[in-house]
């Protein structure tokens, strides 16, 4: 693994925790953890455990799953294995760039395993339900109900997944190989330079800054945010927790074999989904036009007031009414739901950071690392896109990640399709 410019904070682990206890510590986790201990007889990591080197578990690997069609990313030795985007904000990979058989797929990666200055290949994110006979049970997971099907991630070595999050909860599971996650929590927003967030990957919101290699010159406020850094390592046979929102860039080391999944918090799918962008329409409203600095301020302190359940005075004006309704929505979403109380304030520290940089705009310029003209450039874009429905289809795009997928469950008898 690659040296960090910082020292390593490393996360909790928990040995083998029971169902309850694994269950109070999601509920309360204001932090991500990891798990070891639980994963030991599950038939594919026994199996590669067994196996002495990388050639040998390619050879396994490329027994399974003869019938599955898969899509992989190959990385040239120029991009240094880093995916994510490029600096002029374009994504520098595809989900899909190349496809065939996922026996080929692993005949291919032992070649670039056996020659790294190859590249990297890399199956991101890919359902191959063959592989979920391979697994096993895991009563921690007994009554979760995950918004996707499990999702497999299988790279030759010394990919960098680019610092981005994700509105739902997470684990990510190691087989071979290891994985180190660089973790912020969410509210470090300001500081960890977020691109437009209409300019995403896989519909998440994605930082400018690589962790793994930091232009602190560039991004001065990255220093900052390394003070809350988390770090985990995660080993075969051991897998991550982390909430909902939680900054993470993620590093494949050997050829690694993993998956992940997303959980869904507690409620009807649609509930939090409307809190990622929070109060779109009131966004777009205070910055169409003109509004002073101590303008935006006192609203601000009005859209927080509110949203703390505070009696706020009487609106003076069309956009002071606007931000009472914009935040009561925003509370009345959050009261509605069933989370606990721990999981609610995650989501309003994220509603907050999100409302001072891009609502309110507090530091007047919410991509201090691009030209001042990106911010209202953005702006335009989603009024165009709401004018030509193609917010729409962004939105569905989005809303996606929530939505539960007929197949796919994890319950006391394991990952299954």
């Amino acid at each position: 693994m690659l040296e960090l410019p910082y020292e390593e904070k490393p996360v909790r682990a928990v040995h083998r925790p029971g169902r309850d206890e694994f269950l109070g510590l999601v509920n309360a986790a204001r932090a991500p953890f990891k798990v070891t201990g639980s994963m030991d007889q599950w038939e594919l990591c026994h199996a590669l455990s067994r196996l002495d080197s990388p050639a040998e578990q390619c050879d396994f690997m490329a027994q399974l799953a003869k019938e599955d069609q898969v899509h992989f990313t190959v990385v040239p030795p120029e991009q240094k294995g880093i995916l994510g985007l490029n600096d002029k904000l374009q994504q520098n990979f595809s989900f899909k760039s190349r496809q065939t058989s996922f026996p080929d797929f692993i005949q291919l990666a032992k070649q670039y395993v056996a020659d790294p200055a190859r590249g990297t290949l890399y199956l991101q994110s890919t359902p191959i339900a063959q592989l979920n006979d391979k697994l096993g049970a895991l009563d921690l997971f007994q009554g979760f109900h995950p918004r996707t099907k499990p999702r497999f991630w299988i790279g030759t070595g010394r990919q960098f997944v680019s610092l981005h999050n994700d509105p739902l909860r997470n684990i990510i599971a190691v087989f071979t190989g290891r994985k180190r996650v660089i973790m912020f929590p969410p509210e470090e927003l300001p500081n960890l330079y977020p691109a437009p967030f209409d300019v995403r990957v896989g519909g998440v919101i994605q930082s400018l800054v690589n962790a793994y290699d930091p232009d602190l010159e560039k991004f001065p406020a990255f220093k900052k945010a390394l003070e809350r850094v988390q770090v985990a390592v995660v080993n075969p046979g051991e897998f991550l927790y982390m909430p909902p929102l939680w900054w993470h860039a993620v590093e494949g080391e050997g050829f690694n074999v993993g998956l992940n999944c997303w959980f869904q918090d507690e409620g009807p799918s649609n509930v939090l989904e409307t809190l990622y962008v929070p109060a779109e329409t009131l966004m777009l409203s205070l910055n169409s036009q003109d509004i002073a600095p101590a303008r935006r301020k006192a609203l601000y302190a009005q859209f927080m007031q509110v949203l703390g359940g505070a009696n706020a005075a009487r609106p003076s004006g069309k956009l002071e009414a606007q931000v009472a309704r914009e935040a009561k929505k925003i509370k009345a979403t959050l009261d509605g739901t069933p989370l606990v109380e721990d999981q609610k304030n995650l989501w309003k520290r994220w509603v907050d950071a999100f409302a001072a940089q891009y609502i309110f705009r507090l530091d007047n310029n919410p991509f201090p690392s691009l030209p001042e003209r990106e911010f209202p450039d953005m702006i335009k874009r989603f009024q165009h896109y709401r004018k030509r429905g193609r917010l729409k289809r962004v939105i569905h795009r989005i809303r996606t990640l929530f939505r539960p997928q007929r197949r796919g469950r994890i319950d006391n008898h394991g990952i299954v399709p």
